[in-house]
């Protein structure tokens, strides 16, 4: 009888050492893209315990006070889901960014990390402030001029997700070097690329843009140009068409009966 209880006493203890809780993430990282300056950019981490017992996060703490993390705080329990939630405050902080976000828990992997990044495009508001200011001080001196040859493009129709790319050629018609610093858009659903970082009075370069809608419109969009020539409200491209949930043919049953 002893040897049985011995036996049961040292199973019950190799069970309890091998009996863990194991993330299992969707992803370990996320890149928001372009975000403009002063949203709050949000992720929700998801994960499963893949492990045999309940894992319990004791804290979660982020890199720097932009990123504030909230997460899962009862206790999650085998072949359940719990998050991660990571809110990265932009304000003020115009450029790339890269943080860490590191949770300690009871898992098998008892110290783990979690990584967010993206980049952050000034305010426009901001932006066409400062722009203002440099055409002040340029008053007088030569200084680069931005034009665009053709500003207005139309697409058609497209559903949401669908990808188009675009080329616009632009031209340097100043007395200084032109330097082409952003192209954004409100929609945070557009990026750009230049066949040339500088133009010098008199060049002409394009202008790559690609749009891919994030959501059903029929506003089109507009993407405003950043260079270091003077502010100008009218340096927008015009992006004209129709954005719907889906292409696809609707079924011919439709709500309330057969549609002939």
């Amino acid at each position: 009888m002893k040897k049985i209880t011995s036996t049961l006493f040292l199973l019950f203890c190799t069970f309890a050492v091998f009996s863990q809780g194991k993330f299992q993430f969707e992803t370990n990282s996320h890149d928001f893209g372009s975000v403009v300056e002063g949203d709050l950019a949000t992720h929700v981490f998801k994960f499963t315990n893949v492990g045999n017992a309940p894992i319990v996060m004791t804290n979660v703490r982020a890199s720097c006070g932009c990123t504030t993390p909230e997460w899962s705080k009862a206790p999650v329990l085998p072949g359940k889901e719990g998050i991660i939630k990571a809110v990265y405050n932009s304000k003020g902080r115009p450029g790339n960014f890269t943080k860490s976000i590191t949770i300690t828990s009871n898992a098998s992997e008892p110290v783990k990390s979690l990584k967010i990044s993206g980049v952050v495009s000034q305010d426009p508001n901001r932006l066409a402030a400062n722009e203002s200011k440099k055409a002040f001080s340029l008053v007088g001196a030569d200084k680069p001029e931005f034009s665009l040859v053709d500003k207005e493009y139309k697409f058609g129709t497209l559903q949401v997700g669908q990808k188009i790319t675009k080329s616009f050629k632009y031209t340097n018609t100043g007395k200084a070097d032109l330097e082409l610093k952003n192209a954004y858009s409100k929609c945070r659903c557009t990026t750009f690329k230049s066949s040339k970082n500088t133009l010098k009075p008199g060049e002409t370069a394009d202008l790559v843009i690609t749009f891919i809608p994030k959501k059903a419109t029929e506003a089109g969009e507009k993407i405003y140009i950043s260079t270091n020539a003077p502010y100008n409200a009218n340096n927008f491209i015009s992006l004209k068409g129709k954005v719907v949930d889906s292409l696809a043919p609707k079924s011919v049953i439709q709500e309330g009966g057969f549609k002939f």
